[in-house]
């Protein structure tokens, strides 16, 4: 509306600490306009090396899905042929929510991953694309539906978690990593 404040954020730190208020600042706007804790002073949990060497950071909020009782590793190892696909390459030029994408990979005969997958497959490839594992949420901070992501930064890569409720709506360039099949070894 124009003319009303939406808005209005009061902090102060040391000259030192001006980047934490900045994610102070964009948590508050996040929450603003989403109602919903922002993402923007996540911490590192702990990092551990590639195979190829590299670091890879885990955030606290992917810590929490994997400490969570809905985080379970199947009794029987498999092999698991995946797939990643972009929301465009589901049929979705314009973007898709969650569930729409989860419908339509279901249609074309993919499956969900288990959700071992997205720290499996962060540890087994330095590929540093963003993207996101098509799992069963598992609720995370503030009681919302995550999922994993994997990525990068400068200086490593990253498994991460991302809200994912049915209703969030993705960007056709958003990439998830579906199941082909499972074959029991």
């Amino acid at each position: 509306a124009a003319g009303r404040e939406e808005l209005k954020v009061s902090e102060s730190v040391p000259m030192k600490d001006a980047r934490r208020l900045a994610h102070k600042l964009a948590n508050a706007v996040y929450k603003h306009y989403t109602r919903e804790t922002g993402p923007f002073e996540t911490r590192i949990a702990f990092t551990r090396k590639s195979p190829a060497g590299r670091d890879i950071y885990v955030s606290d909020w992917a810590n929490q899905l994997l400490v969570s009782p809905k985080f379970t590793v199947l009794e029987n190892r498999e092999k698991a042929d995946l797939i990643r696909l972009t929301v465009n390459d589901l049929g979705f030029p314009q973007g898709a929510t969650t569930d729409q994408i989860y419908q339509k990979a279901k249609g074309f005969g993919l499956e969900l991953c288990p959700a071992e997958t997205g720290p499996c497959l962060r540890l087994s490839t330095d590929d540093p694309d963003y993207m996101l594992i098509a799992m069963e949420q598992i609720t995370g901070r503030g009681g919302n539906p995550d999922v994993f992501g994997l990525g990068s930064a400068a200086d490593g890569l990253g498994l991460d978690a991302s809200r994912a409720r049915p209703e969030r709506r993705w960007r056709a360039d958003n990439q998830f990593v579906f199941l082909l099949r499972k074959k029991k070894l």
